[in-house]
């Protein structure tokens, strides 16, 4: 652990030096004793409820629990109710947060449903924005159907997360 003056102009850090050599003539000096700075978090796996279930965790709520945690970016599982399963969904979920200090990449269902049979419109919401595709703490129980999402999704550079259990 090193100890380090920051200068802060605006919310951004302009200069970083050894302990006690900045001297900012007009700087107001705030002690941050057992404080750390580090580059922001990105947390591969939230479950925020929004679309659905906003009275337990919405957008907004989310974004501001993650970045009281360091988080400067999410990615929101489709777990949702409805799952974030089409274009349209991915849309809302990146206009709802467009303004949010934490981005928020939404990840699509990799199936119809999250029920593990057939491919989702997995394409259409790469168009949206997307390049991640899952059914969250769902496994894929037929293994021809991941195989061929992967094949699939390889063509738009999508990214496969699967919740590995065999039941």
């Amino acid at each position: 652990m090193k100890v380090k003056d920051l200068l802060i102009n605006s919310g951004t850090i302009e200069k970083i030096s050894d302990a006690n050599t900045i001297s900012e003539k007009d700087a107001q000096i705030i002690e941050g004793k057992n404080n750390y700075v580090s580059a922001g978090w990105f947390d591969l796996h939230v479950n925020f409820r929004e679309p659905g279930h906003e009275y337990k965790e919405g957008l907004s709520n989310g974004c501001k629990a993650a970045a009281n945690g360091g988080f400067t970016g999410v990615l929101l599982m489709p777990s949702t109710d409805p799952a974030i399963a089409s274009k349209s969904s991915i849309e809302y979920v990146t206009q709802k947060t467009k303004t949010e200090i934490v981005d928020v990449i939404p990840a699509g269902t990799l199936s119809v449903n999250r029920d593990g049979k057939d491919l989702s419109e997995m394409y259409d919401m790469s168009l949206a924005g997307t390049k991640v595709f899952t059914d969250d703490k769902r496994s894929i129980p037929d293994s021809g159907l991941l195989i061929r999402a992967l094949q699939y999704s390889h063509n738009f550079k999508g990214k496969i997360f699967s919740f590995a259990e065999d039941k």
